[in-house]
Order: structure tokens, then sequence, then C-alpha cells
């Protein structure tokens, strides 16, 4: 007598673990993937973001007379009579920076921004431009704040983000 077996087609817990490993190994290697991808774009959008200001340095460096450096200090004044008759040291390098930047800039036609001494974070912002051209200053002078002034000026040469 011939006996008949009813069993139904199903996976047996061994296919159904195969399986399950086969895809935990794809979904590791596709984050691992998606995850260095990300790391890239954020270090190539690094990478633009300094030859951007490297060459607005460039730039700045070309326009206001081949200066090699940003200076560390900058020292502002309103007018270039109030740097002295014969300006020294820090004076000199401001008075030489400002006027190369503001052309237009004399005793008769104040810059308006008051007289301070900005450290190598502001004076690098204050050079280059910043956003509206008073971003990332912690006195509370707005250099770039009157329009003759703004008019006046060479550059901006880079738009820094808030």
């Amino acid at each position: 007598m011939k006996t008949t077996s009813t069993r139904r087609p199903a996976f047996t817990l061994v296919e159904m673990l195969v399986v399950i490993l086969i895809m935990s190994i794809l979904v590791t290697l596709v984050t691992l993937g998606v995850t260095r991808a990300m790391r890239f774009a954020s270090e190539v959008g690094t990478k633009t973001e300094m030859a951007q200001i490297e060459q607005a340095l460039g730039v700045a460096a070309l326009d206001l007379g081949r200066v090699p450096y940003i200076p560390s200090y900058l020292k502002l004044c309103d007018t270039p009579s109030a740097y002295g008759a014969s300006p020294t040291g820090l004076d000199a390098m401001s008075r030489r920076i400002l006027q190369q930047m503001f052309p237009k800039w004399s005793d008769a036609a104040p810059a308006g921004w008051g007289n301070a001494t900005l450290d190598a974070s502001e004076a690098f912002v204050f050079i280059l431009g910043g956003v509206e051209g008073n971003q990332g200053f912690s006195l509370g002078a707005k250099p770039f704040s009157s329009p003759a002034a703004s008019e006046r000026r060479k550059g901006p040469y880079f738009n820094f983000d808030s």
C-alpha cells in the first residue's frame, strides 16, 4: 500500500536563516557606503570653501597692494589723521591697509566705524568683507553700515555664512 505525503511546501528554518543573513549583509554594506559617501561629501564641501577663502585672500592681496598676509590685529580709526602724523607699527600698517581698502577715505569723509582694535578673526572678516560687512564683530562697530563707506570700499572678496 502506497501512502501519499500531504506535506505543504514551505521554507525550512535553515533556509529562512540564510535569507536573513544575506539581507543583513546587504543592509550593512549599503549603510557603510552611504555613511562613507556622506563623510566624503562633507569633506569636499569643506575643501571647496577653504579653496574659495584662499582665492579670496589672493584677490585681496592683489587688490590691496600685495599684502602678504591678513594682519592679526587691525586698528580702526574714523579718519586717517587719527593715526598721527607719522604712525609706526600697528598704526602704520592699519592706516596703509585701510587707505588701500577705502581709496576715498579721508578726514573730510570719516568712515563712521569708531575707534577700535580688531583681533585676528575680526580683521580677517573685516578685510575679506563678511555678510553685509559686519558679520563676526564682537564689538558694537558696524564698519559698512553707512552707504557712503560701502560705496568707497574695495571688495568684498568673500561672503561668510552667518
